[in-house]
């Protein structure tokens, strides 16, 4: 089985569940291929062994470069393969930067001949499938294309007034796996195929991350923790407020909040840390390699994401570092957000609240660190939850059946 990967960046400290999926097929002897527009620009990513990275583009330029550039690799794909001509005046294929990009694409497929030798595409985020589908339509591209919805890729379209987004891909593609039951019927709405979705989660490996039921702090200082990129969906604002207003009402309650993770917003948030006098109370540790965050979950006792829909419409799918606190035997305290609930059973398997509500979120705040009693309880739910439904062992095997299965049915299975 020859099995290519299409992602934005490779390998991506926010996207490690990429990273895990090809781990797993290599380890089990599917052949793998990564398709990458750009490569890392973090060099704290952590690398993948053994397969092959294609960077379409050979940096992330902005501003006038960006435009040079991406004309640049344009002119040479037009000039390299004439059948790359449509893209320039058919309707569908988006805009500008989209149309740039698929032709850069196009050019990376004729440079290496073996993506064109592959039994199945498996695209992460619904606007990479979007670019696959176009060389497909184009007739450039001749494999069957899996691609995963994650949250942000749908509601985009849907509240970006761009519901045509993916007519392309719907057509073109052969496999669509939303990652939640919540994106099920946004994909329906945006006119996928019903007979083509099939829910796949996203999971973690439960043996790496071991479970701890007994976490009493004695008198140290509670240690609360969240994960995830500094942006605006994450909530990180929202819970920085909350513990003001904790330490405001309970100054007997001492505690200590890290943040993992990098982003746009670092800047604005420590400003916030500064203008609340939390300086002593919070630490920001930035992008971590994979050990290093799980060590820092094994030191907390409280994991905090109190995930919003930002103003762009930009949503959550399921946050992996959910799973994660789950599977240690942190206390999840989250929202009401998208396909969290899925996984998160309001007071059996963590705690949840209204996006936005910083009173309701401090509050339960300081429920969880002072009933301590009651930790034991959800940690062994949660742990349960994630061990049944969001194990990669178990969803690793089936995404490769699916494979199996898109592969043997497509036209061309025996030429291939």
């Amino acid at each position: 089985m020859r099995v290519a990967y299409l992602v934005g960046e490779y390998p991506r400290t926010s996207e490690t569940f990429v990273a895990d999926e090809i781990k797993w097929h290599v380890r089990n002897g599917i052949e793998v291929r990564v398709i990458s527009l750009y490569p890392a620009k973090s060099n704290k990513a952590e690398p993948v062994t053994n397969p092959r990275v294609v960077n379409v583009f050979t940096g992330r330029d902005t501003g006038l470069k960006q435009i040079v550039t991406g004309a640049g690799v344009a002119a040479a794909a037009l000039l390299g393969d004439p059948k790359l001509w449509p893209i320039l005046y058919r309707k569908g294929y988006g805009g500008l930067r989209d149309r740039l990009t698929i032709l850069g694409l196009g050019r990376a497929l004729r440079r290496h001949p073996e993506l064109q030798q592959l039994d199945v595409l498996h695209c992460h985020f619904g606007h990479n499938g979007h670019y696959a589908a176009v060389l497909r339509d184009l007739g450039l591209l001749d494999v069957p294309i899996i691609t995963t919805f994650h949250g942000y890729d749908v509601s985009a379209a849907l509240t970006g007034g761009r519901t045509g987004r993916y007519n392309v891909l719907f057509k073109r593609g052969s496999l669509f796996l939303p990652i939640s039951e919540f994106w099920v019927d946004k994909l329906r709405k945006l006119g996928c195929p019903p007979e083509k979705i099939k829910v796949h989660r996203m999971g973690i490996d439960c043996a790496l991350n071991a479970f701890r039921e007994q976490r009493e702090r004695g008198d140290a200082p509670a240690r609360l923790i969240s994960v995830g990129r500094l942006i605006e969906k994450k909530a990180h604002l929202f819970t920085l407020r909350a513990l003001a207003e904790l330490r405001e009402r309970r100054p007997d309650i001492d505690f200590r909040f890290d943040i993992v993770g990098e982003g746009p917003d670092e800047a604005a948030l420590k400003a916030e840390v500064s203008r609340l006098n939390l300086m002593d109370r919070v630490t920001f540790h930035g992008a971590l390699p994979h050990d290093r965050t799980l060590a820092l979950l094994n030191a907390a006792s409280v994991f905090v994401l109190p995930s919003v829909t930002a103003a762009n419409g930009d949503m959550e799918g399921i946050p992996v570092s959910i799973m994660e606190a789950m599977a240690q035997g942190l206390v999840v305290i989250s929202t009401f957000h998208s396909g969290i609930p899925e996984l998160v059973a309001p007071d059996k398997e963590g705690i949840l609240v209204p996006e936005r509500d910083v009173s309701a979120l401090s509050q339960k705040i300081e429920w969880a660190l002072t009933h301590e009693d009651q930790w034991a309880a959800f940690a062994k739910s949660a742990r349960r939850k994630v061990e049944l439904e969001f194990n990669r062992e178990t969803l690793n095997r089936r995404l490769s059946e699916f494979y199996g299965s898109v592969s043997a049915a497509a036209p061309s299975h025996q030429q291939r």
